[in-house]
């Protein structure tokens, strides 16, 4: 499932780890940071003249797993729901099959 921070979002986050967990299914997390948000990120980081510290692909990604993972935390407290947070770096409509 394709996870982004919205309200409604979030509640199909919850509506499908329950279902889930009934039925004993995987569930995957998706986080997907557009190449527009990386870019956009990228180049304030690069403005900061006092930190000497790179913003590329892979803590793009390590950035939107861990915002799936909140959103996991958040939404499934109190459940027994396992699942696994990925992130991903480019169109989420590329990394949903």
């Amino acid at each position: 499932m394709v996870v982004e921070g919205t309200e409604s979002t979030k509640e199909l986050v919850r509506e499908a780890g329950e279902l889930a967990e009934g039925v004993g299914a995987e569930l995957f997390l998706l986080h997907v940071t557009t190449e527009e948000q990386f870019s956009e990120y990228a180049t304030s980081m690069a403005d900061i003249p006092e930190r000497n510290v790179g913003y590329g692909g892979k803590r793009a990604r390590e950035g939107a797993r861990l915002f799936a993972e909140d959103i996991g935390i958040e939404m499934f407290d109190g459940l027994d729901v396992e699942y696994e947070a990925i992130g991903a770096l480019g169109d989420s409509a590329l990394h949903v099959k």
